[in-house]
């Protein structure tokens, strides 16, 4: 499964709204409209970890969740843009790594090279974001960061 196809599954997006969704900027209007709540879901999966780990580390209240959940809803832009974040790192890290178990472990593991702390939580900034980035990068490359 390439980057692109991983990341579209991951954000729970129909099979039917694929087709112009080549890169990852085309899924600005998804992002802008909200995305659905299984998307924390699969996110949530692949990470192995709980609503309550992932709540607290993208910044979004759980029951927030709930609310979308039992509401059928949409989740809103900004908690959409941070559940993007995610999705986009566990599916680069897929890609690197070959497998999404090792891209979950790396993603939820301290690593020296942000201070002990895990990718995941560095994902509430932008800031934070370009960091975890620079890391990848640098184990894609063999350049150590």
């Amino acid at each position: 499964m390439n980057e692109m196809t991983c990341l579209l599954t991951l954000l729970a997006v129909p099979q039917a709204k694929r087709k112009n969704l080549t890169t990852p900027s085309d899924l600005e209007p998804t992002l802008q409209a909200g995305l659905d709540v299984r998307a924390f879901d699969r996110v949530r999966d692949a990470l192995g970890i709980t609503v309550v780990e992932l709540s607290e580390n993208l910044g979004i209240p759980e029951r927030t969740i709930y609310y979308v959940r039992r509401k059928h809803k949409t989740i809103g832009v900004s908690e959409s843009d941070r559940l993007y974040r995610v999705a986009e790192l566990i599916a680069r890290a897929t890609e690197i790594f070959g497998s999404k178990d090792k891209a979950a472990r790396w993603i939820t593991s301290p690593l020296p090279s942000l201070g002990g702390q895990t990718p995941l939580s560095k994902l509430r900034t932008g800031i934070g974001v370009e960091r975890v980035k620079e890391v990848l990068a640098g184990i894609q490359y063999g350049v150590y960061v």
